[in-house]
């Protein structure tokens, strides 16, 4: 498949704003300070006993699913790299963020284990950062690059879920 010119002029690659692990980390860490500075938990303790691990295992899961999907289909996980095809197998038949949808299940997970109303507050700015920052650029480079092969693709599977 040919490119655009336009986007032969550019790096192979998304140029996002922000490596996309540092944005749940980011949140969980404010978190952690915001919750030992003013503690507000918000589950019982039975609920938080089992909602944190259970989240993040299925982030955990889902993370490694992807993983081996973009494997499979020899491209990369490293949005700072070249991406040679767009996947849509293994998770990606439902969500086109797989990845960041763990990361964000992941936060909610730490969040529950511990019973910070902060860390899940925080989870909103981190969709944000990561829709604005990462995933809107990552869009546009998957649209120049592959053109209407990408833009099937979006039309079958929503960005989150």
């Amino acid at each position: 498949m040919n490119a655009p010119p336009d986007f032969e002029r550019r790096p192979d690659r998304a140029e996002v704003l922000v490596f996309p692990p540092l944005v749940p980390v980011a949140g969980i860490a404010a978190g952690f300070v915001l919750n030992w500075l003013h503690p507000m938990p918000f589950l019982s303790a039975q609920t938080a006993s089992w909602l944190g691990p259970v989240a993040i295992a299925c982030a955990v899961l889902l993370a490694l699913s992807a993983a081996y999907s973009l494997h499979r289909a020899d491209t990369t996980i490293d949005v700072r790299g070249k991406t040679t095809r767009i996947t849509a197998a293994g998770p990606f038949r439902y969500s086109r963020n797989p990845i960041y949808l763990s990361m964000i299940l992941f936060q909610l997970g730490i969040g529950a284990l511990v019973n910070s109303l902060w860390i899940w507050s925080l989870a909103i700015p981190a969709i944000l950062v990561l829709r604005h920052c990462v995933i809107s650029r990552e869009e546009s480079y998957l649209e120049a690059k592959f053109g209407s092969e990408y833009r099937r693709y979006r039309e079958k599977v929503r960005r989150w879920v």
